[in-house]
């Protein structure tokens, strides 16, 4: 359950991916002589160098995982980066940023290299519109083109053609990869409220897929436009939910689960929902699906390498759950190691396992905040 009252001090809306926590060494086969880790479980990995919220982690070519950015307490926001390694279970510097920021968006590239851009740069929303490239190759960072409006809490994502669409619930700009230049492009609709990296995914043969203030459109590269596609079922605009999460399944449908409605007036407790649905691109309709088996919201979603779907987060324990797109049904799986609230970041390894790290452990004292953490910690499907 979500209140409105909870602080939220790291972005107008701490971005939806969320996360987890440890202190010991993975159990991964990667080669470092550790334990093989049952499936279906978590276990602890290394640390990350320093505590991070609002950060962005990025798979690259070669297997590693590129984390920059964040807030590393309430006042200091971090324009470091650091890289994991799962073959070793360890982290290591790179090169850091030429500007601190939380709350951006991160993308790979069809070169391997990585586009950073937007967040605020200071833990009281000054926000910037600046953006830069790290090239995986030397560790290096390289500013290109700004952005045309400053913004935070974005999603983006790379399209067929190499560029890369970035989007609020207000706005949305095309990076053109070879020219290293902004576009103003149609806007979304909706008043920008509840945006983050995970409502926003491509889907084959169509274009991209948005719940952006629970409004679900679709966005066609070729004209550069926004169009309004259907509800999802029983849902009101002004009610949501929002802080839902999209998936794309292997079969080209999407996966949106969770989220909270806001009953409206003077409310200032949002009820979380464990309800799911399921859009077919062809027919532009959503079906209801199984519901999840713990009401979430702002929790993460991974598509996992044999099709089924790992949720965890958005709740005040450390459950874990996959859902079954063959049956339509979810599944308790492992408990995390540590209960994660919100605004970790979740990344499918190239071995199939899944990163957790960093974000804000759940507290049980609601009238206060924990700090962020660099704990990570791993899922073996």
């Amino acid at each position: 359950m979500t209140s409105i009252l909870q602080p939220i001090l790291f972005l107008r809306v701490l971005p939806l991916v969320l996360l987890a926590s440890a202190l010991a060494t993975c159990g991964g086969d990667g080669g470092t002589g550790t334990t093989v880790a049952e499936p279906h479980t978590w276990t602890a990995a290394q640390s990350m160098l320093n505590p991070r919220t609002g950060h962005t982690a990025t798979l690259l070519a070669d297997g590693k995982v590129l984390v920059a950015g964040g807030q590393s307490s309430f006042t200091s926001v971090l324009a470091s980066a650091e890289l994991y390694d799962p073959n070793t279970d360890t982290w290591t510097q790179t090169g850091s940023m030429s500007t601190a920021r939380t709350g951006h968006t991160a993308t790979l590239l069809a070169n391997g290299d990585v586009l950073v851009a937007g967040g605020a740069v200071t833990t009281d929303l000054t926000l910037t519109n600046t953006a830069e490239i790290y090239d995986s190759t030397s560790g290096t960072w390289s500013a290109t083109g700004s952005m045309n409006l400053r913004s935070s809490d974005n999603a983006a994502v790379l399209l067929p053609n190499g560029n890369v669409v970035v989007a609020s619930g207000t706005d949305a700009e095309l990076y053109d990869t070879a020219t290293g230049t902004w576009t103003t492009i149609s806007s979304p609709g909706g008043d920008g409220y509840y945006t983050s990296a995970n409502l926003m995914t491509v889907v084959p043969n169509v274009g991209v897929l948005a719940i952006l203030n629970s409004l679900p459109q679709q966005y066609d590269s070729s004209t550069n436009v926004w169009t309004p596609t259907n509800p999802l079922p029983g849902v009101q605009y002004e009610s949501g939910p929002y802080q839902v999460n999209l998936t794309t399944l292997k079969d080209g449908t999407v996966l949106t689960a969770g989220g909270f409605i806001y009953p409206g007036g003077t409310q200032t407790v949002f009820p979380s929902v464990n309800t799911a649905f399921i859009y077919q691109p062809s027919t532009g309709a959503w079906s209801t699906t199984g519901n999840m088996t713990t009401k979430r919201d702002a929790a993460s979603a991974s598509l996992l390498q044999d099709g089924t779907v790992l949720v965890f987060g958005g709740t005040s324990d450390s459950s874990s759950e996959l859902f079954d797109p063959s049956t339509g049904t979810w599944s308790a799986t492992g408990n995390m190691v540590t209960a994660l609230s919100i605004n970790g970041t979740a990344t499918v390894l190239s071995d199939g396992r899944v990163l957790v790290a960093g974000g804000i452990a759940v507290n049980s004292n609601p009238n206060s905040a924990n700090a962020p953490f660099s704990n990570a910690e791993i899922y073996t499907p």
